[in-house]
């Protein structure tokens, strides 16, 4: 992505701030769940990486330790 791309797509979720994550179980299930955008990282060493709080314990914490991929939906 470019930097421009970046820009947009900062505004954008700055705007929306809430996305659906949604997280696959080793069995295959998908759970989505709605998550708070605490930041979306543009700088040198991590551009956009986007920031959430999460318990360590949750359900999707597990989900994403077993499987790294997550879909993340802004609307």
């Amino acid at each position: 992505m470019k930097d421009t791309d970046h820009e947009k797509l900062a505004e954008i979720i700055k705007e929306i701030n809430v996305a659906m994550m949604t997280t696959t179980d080793l069995a295959g299930k998908m759970h989505s769940r709605p998550m708070i955008t605490v930041e979306f990282e543009r700088s040198d060493h991590s551009v956009g990486t986007i920031w959430f709080f999460s318990k360590k314990e949750s359900l999707k914490v597990h989900d994403i330790e077993e499987e790294k991929d997550v879909l993340l939906t802004y609307a």
